[in-house]
C-alpha cells in the first residue's frame, strides 16, 4: 500500500458460519506512474474459541496486475475491479435452501469432472454468468456457460475436487484443488508439447436463485498454474 498511494482495499461481501468467514474483496488504484491496477480476491478464515485467526486461505490471480503492467506482453487482461461503497454481511441460517444449493453445487462440479455438458449445463439459469478470473471478459448466458466449459475442456483433463463448502443465503462458498492435465492453450498459457500434469488451488461463488445458478465466479492464480506446467516465467515475458 505504501508502494501504490491511492490505492483502495474494500471488503465487498462477508459471509458467516460458527468459526468460518469468508470474504470477498476488491483492490484498485494506480502505480506511481499512474498506470491503473487492481484485482479481485476471495479470502477463507477459521477463527479459534478466542476469536482469534487460526487459518487463512487466500484466492486471487497474480497473473492480473502482473498484466495490467504490461509485463504480460501484448495480451488482454481485465481492469482494475469496481469497489462497492459498502460491505453486505451475510449470515447462514442453516436452512434447507441452504443445503438444497450445496447439492446443486456438487451435482455442478460432478457434471463437469465427468465432462458431461448438458449435465453441467441443467444447473444454470438462462441468464447465467460465469466470471473466470483469469480471463479478460465474463462469459453471459447459455452461450457463455457453453464457451466456458468447451474453454476448459479443449484445454484440460482435469477434476476439481472440493475441500471446503460453506452455503450462506443464496451464495455457497466453495475452496478446492483442480488436477489433471494441459493440453491446450488457456488465458495466456500456450498449448504444452504434450499433455503436462498439473495442480492448482481455486475457490469459487456460486449464486442460485430458484434452484439455478444465476452467477459462478472462479478464483485461481494463473502463474501457480504456469508454474504447475513449467511455463513460468511465460513465454510472453521472456520475450520482451
Amino acid at each position: 500500500m505504501q508502494q501504490f498511494p491511492g490505492t483502495t482495499l474494500a471488503f465487498q461481501t462477508i459471509w458467516e458460519k460458527d468459526s468460518i468467514a469468508v470474504v470477498h474483496y476488491g483492490v484498485s488504484g494506480k502505480t506511481p506512474g499512474g498506470q491503473a491496477m487492481g484485482h479481485e480476491g476471495l479470502l477463507f478464515y477459521e477463527f479459534d474459541s478466542a476469536g482469534l485467526v487460526s487459518s487463512e486461505h487466500r484466492y486471487l490471480d497474480s497473473l492480473t496486475p502482473i498484466g495490467q503492467l504490461g509485463a504480460l506482453g501484448k495480451i488482454s487482461v481485465r481492469p482494475p475491479p469496481g469497489l462497492k461503497q459498502s460491505m453486505t454481511v451475510l449470515e447462514a441460517e442453516n436452512s434447507k435452501e441452504e443445503a438444497s444449493n450445496q447439492v446443486i453445487v456438487a451435482k455442478t462440479l460432478n457434471g463437469l469432472n465427468a465432462k458431461n455438458e448438458a449435465a453441467f449445463l441443467s444447473n444454470f439459469a438462462d441468464n447465467a454468468e460465469i466470471d473466470e478470473l483469469i480471463c479478460p471478459q465474463t462469459f453471459a448466458d447459455k452461450q457463455g456457460a457453453e464457451s466456458w466449459f468447451e474453454m476448459w475442456s479443449g484445454a484440460a483433463e482435469a477434476r476439481t475436487e472440493a475441500q471446503s463448502m460453506l452455503a450462506a443465503k443464496e451464495f455457497v462458498l466453495v475452496e478446492a484443488k483442480m488436477g489433471g492435465a494441459l493440453k491446450g492453450p488457456l488465458g495466456p498459457l500456450a498449448a504444452p508439447s504434450s499433455a503436462t500434469d498439473f495442480v492448482v488451488h481455486r475457490a469459487a461463488i456460486f449464486q442460485i436463485r430458484d434452484g439455478k445458478i444465476v452467477r459462478l465466479a472462479f478464483f485461481m492464480n494463473g502463474k501457480e498454474l504456469a508454474q504447475s506446467v513449467g511455463q513460468w516465467p511465460l513465454a510472453s515475458m521472456k520475450s520482451r
